[in-house]
């Protein structure tokens, strides 16, 4: 999407091609989150996402929502981030229950780092949408979920159904086109936790092998974020690139 003819669709987007209001908003807003946005670019951003919104379109209503979540462009306000998510909910929207879950799983500091909360409530909250999420197939809330059994978080411990639910998200992700999975960061995320699986025997047998096939994607699929200024997709980058160098270091030595 960012490699568009951007003066091409912001002259749709001003004639009302809702496509193009759509991509001329996701361009200003996500194209580069290294740099700040100039106010009167974020102003024509939130209008042209409220107009796909207003007319029916989940995934402007979650960007809204992730706009105000991290405050890129607007005023951070965690309140109307969760009304746009809960209404993208209601229509359905595939990605909603992510969103939500996330809220309630996660905080995310200044800089687009998501820390895990430990607020029983939250969690619980959650662990629901997760679970929502996960029955809509949707491979980031079928990982998190994955994460709740592999630590026992507010559930029993499970470290083979956890391997299991990583498994199925990356098949997911596997059936995506190229363009979906490269747009978020459920491809490295399952990536990462399924080097980590193999690497140390968590929940499958060990095997270093493809350990380091899954660690190489997490830390090449992260680096390209990174580089591409998306601070929230890259912020694995260390840990992948930390995992893949254990196991790199592991099997040189046992070879």
């Amino acid at each position: 999407m960012y490699d568009m003819d951007y003066h091409k669709q912001m002259q749709l987007a001003e004639e009302g091609n809702l496509d193009a209001m759509y991509n001329v908003a996701s361009y200003i807003i996500w194209g580069d989150q290294s740099s700040p946005i100039e106010p009167e670019e974020a102003e024509l951003a939130v209008r042209y996402y409220t107009a796909n919104a207003e007319n029916g379109d989940t995934d402007s209503m979650l960007d809204l929502g992730a706009m105000y979540l991290e405050g890129r462009g607007v005023k951070k306000d965690e309140k109307i981030a969760l009304d746009w998510y809960e209404k993208a909910a209601a229509l359905n929207g595939r990605r909603a229950c992510r969103c939500i879950a996330n809220y309630y799983r996660y905080d995310v500091l200044d800089d687009g780092t998501p820390v895990p909360t430990a607020d029983p409530d939250r969690l619980q909250k959650a662990l629901e949408w997760y679970r929502t999420g996960a029955e809509r197939m949707e491979e980031n809330c079928i990982y998190e979920l994955g994460d709740y059994y592999r630590k026992g978080i507010i559930v029993r411990k499970d470290e083979e159904k956890a391997f299991e639910l990583y498994s199925q998200a990356y098949e997911i992700c596997r059936e995506l086109e190229q363009e979906r999975y490269n747009a978020n960061d459920s491809y490295s995320d399952v990536c990462f936790r399924l080097a980590e699986c193999y690497h140390y025997g968590i929940g499958t047998e060990k095997d270093l092998r493809q350990a380091g096939f899954f660690a190489r994607i997490a830390k090449d699929e992260t680096k390209k974020r990174l580089d591409d200024g998306d601070m929230y997709g890259g912020y694995l980058y260390p840990s992948a690139l930390k995992e893949w160098q254990s196991i790199m270091t592991e099997m040189e030595f046992s070879s």
